[in-house]
């Protein structure tokens, strides 16, 4: 709720469950630069992401078949997943108390002029 609240100020956040239980991208071999850019990346801005080697990854995880992994990025904290369809509602509400009109209905044609939906 406390991550949810700047978005919520008029009302209170809704609770979107989240379960911290971590996150693990793994990669091929051909991936492993990739995806220790992408760690540096999100390190440098405050994840707590630290790239595994293929035996590190066995270590942490004894059930998965590393055989033809280049490693894996494991985010251990403040890492996991949420109901996102909870702050899709969330946000429609909080986008409904500002005027935000939902118009439901459905598309049955689209007008393309140069490759362009106008």
């Amino acid at each position: 709720q406390e991550r949810m609240a700047p978005f919520c100020p008029n009302e209170t956040a809704p609770d979107l469950g989240f379960k911290e239980h971590g996150y693990l991208y793994c990669c091929s071999p051909e991936g492993v630069e990739a995806a220790r850019e992408r760690v540096e990346l999100q390190r440098s801005l405050g994840a707590h992401t630290v790239f595994l080697e293929p035996g590190a990854l066995k270590e942490r995880f004894p059930w998965l078949n590393v055989d033809d992994l280049g490693g894996g990025s494991w985010g251990a904290r403040e890492e996991g997943w949420f109901d996102s369809m909870g702050m899709l509602n969330g946000f429609r509400r909080a986008a409904r108390a500002s005027g935000v009109e939902y118009i439901d209905n459905a598309v049955t044609a689209l007008d393309v002029v140069d490759g362009r939906v106008i």
